[in-house]
């Protein structure tokens, strides 16, 4: 038989009321800590299931969150994507994750099926709000990795670029190519290869489509890329993301090119592995705790103020440049044992073993042309 609310009350020795306001209120329930902590142990403990539909009959929360992401499989998003299930269940959410997309009528369906299992709002990471917004009647959020489409939180990925190409030719790098594993023409790359040009145009370098190298364009060919940077007098490559600047430093080397004094090497996204590169990799963090965190709680926000298809928040968040022996800096080496485990992130590692936060700088952006 079903455990009831009555049950767990008896046992606790409170009333029925009580047990509600802990198991459904608890954000505004009076009782002290101490009873609402035999509360939820005593629940858990007789495996109380919440009557969900009985809920929603009488219009109540359900404490449920959708989350549909449509680039779980790249870089650095699965950190991203536990940092906001993390986040939701620290505020008494229970996440759905619904599925995978990008495409638009199967976008349409997971948001159907959301809303008919009664979710308090959706979380949609990488997803344009013009595919998906016409088909919400909850509150949601939208995070991005590019700021050429309206988003409510993004990585200000322009700045991160920028920030690459300024510490190079503070190194005096003078001929910086951009590396990217498609044809900047892609939302997520194009942001980083804007920050590239933009800063190249103010420090008076080239930034010709000749320093724009991507795979279709080199046949995917390690041999042929590093032919054409040393025959063009390359002296450091920013590339999209640590992964293609790990193996680029790799087969650098194995052809006799000296990292970083014939070509320096930044990455983007933080990524542990860097460290361990055959030359340690310099690279842009992405600050995936604090997006996680302001999107959360910007949806938290909309839900309780029941605001639905809110206008973009445009909250851009900076990136934090890790230098390393590959651009010219000296090593940084991590030296303490990991307390706990190691971690898919540079950011991720040094909160959950160290307790350490990255400084990221919040900003809201009110007018797309100052980006």
């Amino acid at each position: 038989m079903a455990v009831r609310m009555v049950d767990i009350a008896r046992k606790v020795g409170v009333s029925r009321q009580a047990v509600s306001a802990v198991l459904n209120h608890p954000e505004s329930c009076r009782i002290s800590s101490k009873v609402q902590e035999e509360i939820r142990r005593i629940a858990a403990e007789l495996g109380y299931i919440p009557n969900v539909a009985a809920k929603l009959l009488k219009g109540a929360a359900s404490g449920t969150v959708g989350v549909i992401d449509s680039s779980l499989e790249f870089g650095s998003t699965t950190s991203f994507f536990q940092e906001i299930l993390a986040d939701l269940q620290k505020a008494n959410m229970d996440p759905i994750v619904q599925g995978f997309s990008n495409d638009r009528e199967t976008i349409k369906e997971l948001i159907h099926k959301l809303e008919m299992r009664g979710v308090d709002g959706i979380i949609l990471n990488t997803i344009s709000p013009e595919m998906a917004m016409p088909h919400l009647h909850v509150p949601s959020v939208f995070l991005s990795r590019s700021i050429f489409f309206d988003c409510d939180v993004a990585t200000d990925y322009i700045t991160g670029g920028k920030m690459a190409v300024e510490h190079l030719y503070a190194h005096g790098r003078r001929k910086i190519a951009l590396l990217a594993v498609q044809s900047h023409s892609f939302s997520f790359y194009h942001s980083r290869y804007t920050g590239w040009k933009n800063a190249c145009t103010e420090l008076g370098l080239p930034c010709g489509d000749d320093l724009l190298f991507y795979g279709e364009k080199f046949n995917y060919d390690f041999d042929i890329l590093v032919r054409k940077l040393v025959t063009m007098k390359v002296d450091a490559v920013f590339c999209h993301n640590d992964q293609i600047a790990g193996k680029l430093i790799y087969e650098l080397t194995a052809r006799n090119v000296t990292v970083p004094d014939d070509i320096a090497v930044i990455g983007f996204d933080g990524m542990s592995f860097c460290d361990f590169c055959k030359v340690p990799l310099a690279t842009v963090i992405q600050p995936l705790r604090k997006k996680a965190q302001l999107g959360v709680e910007l949806l938290l926000d909309r839900i309780r103020n029941n605001i639905v298809n809110a206008p973009q928040a445009g909250i851009f968040i900076e990136p934090v440049l890790r230098p390393s022996r590959s651009c010219g800096c000296p090593e940084r080496r991590e030296t303490r044992f990991d307390k706990l485990n190691n971690f898919q992130t540079i950011e991720m590692g040094l909160f959950r073993n160290f307790g350490e936060e990255l400084p990221p700088v919040v900003r809201i952006c009110t007018d797309r042309s100052e980006k």
